[in-house]
C-alpha cells in the first residue's frame, strides 16, 4: 500500500495540474494579447541562429581533448551526465585525445547547422545534446560553473519549437515544403516568450536565491567587497592589475553595487510584461556583466550576447538575406484559438512551476539549476585567496599560468582543483608537471607551490601585500 505523503503528494500535484488547465482556459487568450504577442518565423529563427551561435563560439574557444590529460581522481557527479556512464567504455572517450577531439568537432558540425537552420528538426537537438555533454565533461572535472549555462536551456526549448521555419537554409532549400508546414504566428509569438521565461528566470532566481540564501543584508558592501576581492585575488582569466584600486573603494560603493546587482537581477522578470522594460532591462544587465568583467575578471560573454534576443533580431539582417515566410492559413476561429492559447499557456504556467520548485528545493542536477551561486553572506571582511607558483630549478619561481599547459582549465577553473582533495591534486599537479617540462624553453620546473593568502580589509585596509601566506603546499 501506497504511504499516505506520497498520496498526499500525488493529491497536491493533480490539483494544482488541474488547476493550472483551468486558468489557461480563462487566461490564455487574454495573457497572449497583453504580453506575448505574435511573431513571425523570421523572429524565432533569428533568435535560434544568434542562441546556437554562441553555443558554437563557445565550443570553438574550449580545449576539449586535453581533458585528456586531467585525471580521473578530479571527475564529480553531474547530473544528467550520470546516465553516460552507464554505456560500457564510456569512461574511455575521457582518456582519448583523439575521442574527445571527434566529439568537439561532431559538437561544432551540429551546432554549425542548427544555427543556420539546415535539417532543423533533427540539428537543433542534436547539436543541444552534443553541447550538453562536451559542457558536462568540463564540468565534471571542476564545479557545476554557470558560464555558458543560458544558452544550452534555451537551446533545449528550441528543440521542441517550430524554430527552422524561418531564416533558415531550411528556408531556401526545401522551400516549398517550408512554406506549406508555417503555422500561426501566436505559435511563433508564443515560442519566442518562452525562450524569453527561460532567460528571465535564471536571473531572477540567482537574484532572489541571494537574498534567500545569504540573507536581507547580502548586498551589505563588505560582503560584495569580498566577493569582488577574493575573484580578484585568486587566479583569473583576465587580470587587470587593479587590485590596489579596487581594495582602495570605500564600502559603500560596494553596497550600492549590492543593491543594484539584486535589483537588477530580481526584477528582470520584468521583461516578461513590458515592453519598455525589454528595451531597457537587457541593456542594463549587459553593462553589469561588463561591470564583473571589470572588478571580478570573469566574463560572461554568453549573457552578454544573450541579451540581444529581447530585440528584435531578425531586423538586423540585410534585407537582401531575407525571404518572408507566408502564412497560408486563413485566420484561426475563436475555438482554434482558444486551444491554441490554452496549450502553450499551460506550458508556459507547468514551466514556472517547474522552476519554481527547482528553487525552492535547491536543485542543482546538470543541466538544472537554482542559480545560487555568489549567494553566501560574510560581513566580517576576512579573504582567503591562492596563488600558484612554477619553482625552476635554478631557483627562481614566477606565477604559473597553468591553461598555457592544459588548455581545459582555462578560464582560471584550475582554482576549483585547489579546493579538491589532496590526493586529486597531487594527480593533477602530476601531470602538470610532465607536461610542462616536455618541451620546457625556460628551465625545468621541480615543483608547484600553492599558497594560500589570510586577509582582512576592515581590520588591515592600508596592506599592500594583500595579507599573509598562511599556508604553502608544494607538489611533489
Amino acid at each position: 500500500m501506497p504511504s499516505i505523503s506520497i498520496l498526499i503528494l500525488v493529491s497536491i500535484q493533480l490539483i494544482v495540474a488541474y488547476a493550472i488547465i483551468v486558468m489557461a482556459k480563462r487566461l490564455g487568450v487574454s495573457y497572449f494579447d497583453h504580453f506575448v504577442g505574435e511573431a513571425s518565423p523570421e523572429a524565432l529563427g533569428a533568435i535560434r541562429f544568434w542562441v546556437f551561435m554562441i553555443l558554437a563560439m563557445n565550443v570553438a574557444w574550449e580545449d576539449l581533448p586535453s581533458v585528456s590529460h586531467l585525471p580521473a581522481q578530479l571527475r564529480t557527479k553531474m547530473g544528467i551526465m550520470s546516465l553516460l556512464h552507464m554505456i560500457p567504455e564510456w569512461g574511455s572517450v575521457y582518456t582519448s585525445y583523439t575521442k574527445l577531439l571527434v566529439l568537439k568537432i561532431a559538437t561544432l558540425t551540429f551546432l554549425v547547422f542548427a544555427m543556420l537552420g539546415f535539417k532543423t528538426r533533427l540539428s537543433v537537438p542534436c547539436a543541444t545534446i552534443l553541447v550538453l555533454i562536451h559542457a558536462g565533461i568540463l564540468r565534471e572535472h571542476f564545479n557545476y560553473y554557470h558560464t555558458g549555462l543560458v544558452p544550452i536551456l534555451v537551446g533545449i526549448a528550441l528543440s521542441f519549437m517550430p524554430c527552422g521555419h524561418g531564416l533558415s537554409a531550411d528556408q531556401y532549400l526545401f522551400r516549398k515544403k517550408t512554406t506549406d508546414a508555417i503555422l500561426p504566428l501566436a505559435v511563433y509569438g508564443w515560442s519566442r516568450y518562452l525562450c524569453w521565461v527561460v532567460i528571465a528566470s535564471a536571473y531572477v532566481m540567482a537574484g532572489i536565491s541571494k537574498i534567500r540564501n545569504g540573507g536581507f543584508w547580502w548586498w551589505h558592501g563588505a560582503n560584495l567587497k569580498r566577493i569582488v576581492m577574493t575573484d580578484t585575488l585568486n587566479p583569473m582569466h583576465f587580470e587587470w592589475g587593479l587590485e590596489h584600486e579596487i581594495a582602495s573603494l570605500p564600502i559603500f560603493v560596494f553596497s550600492a553595487l549590492g543593491i543594484s546587482a539584486v535589483l537588477a537581477e530580481s526584477l528582470y522578470g520584468l521583461v516578461l510584461f513590458s515592453k519598455r522594460a525589454r528595451f531597457i532591462i537587457p541593456l542594463l544587465t549587459a553593462g553589469m556583466h561588463l561591470g564583473i568583467l571589470f572588478f571580478q575578471g570573469i566574463l560572461f560573454f554568453d549573457l552578454i550576447l544573450m541579451q540581444a534576443v529581447f530585440y528584435n533580431l531578425s531586423e538586423w539582417v540585410p534585407q537582401t538575406w531575407r525571404r518572408k515566410a507566408i502564412v497560408n492559413q486563413g485566420p484561426l476561429s475563436d475555438t482554434q484559438q482558444r486551444s491554441l492559447h490554452q496549450k502553450y499557456f499551460s506550458v508556459f504556467l507547468f514551466m514556472m512551476l517547474g522552476l519554481s520548485i527547482c528553487w525552492l528545493a535547491r536543485i542543482e542536477f546538470y543541466p538544472a539549476t537554482a542559480m545560487q551561486m555568489y549567494s553566501n553572506t560574510q560581513t566580517d571582511g576576512s579573504i582567503i585567496y591562492k596563488k600558484v607558483w612554477a619553482v625552476y630549478e635554478d631557483g627562481h619561481k614566477e606565477e604559473a599560468r597553468l591553461e598555457k599547459w592544459i588548455g581545459a582549465v582555462a578560464d582560471s577553473r584550475y582554482r576549483f582543483v585547489l579546493g579538491k582533495d589532496p590526493k586529486a591534486q597531487r594527480a593533477f599537479f602530476d601531470e602538470i608537471l610532465t607536461i610542462a617540462n616536455r618541451d620546457s624553453q625556460q628551465g625545468k620546473i621541480i615543483r608547484f607551490d600553492v599558497e594560500i593568502y589570510q586577509w582582512n580589509f576592515l581590520t588591515d585596509p592600508n596592506d599592500s601585500h594583500f595579507g599573509r601566506v598562511i599556508n604553502i603546499a608544494a607538489y611533489p
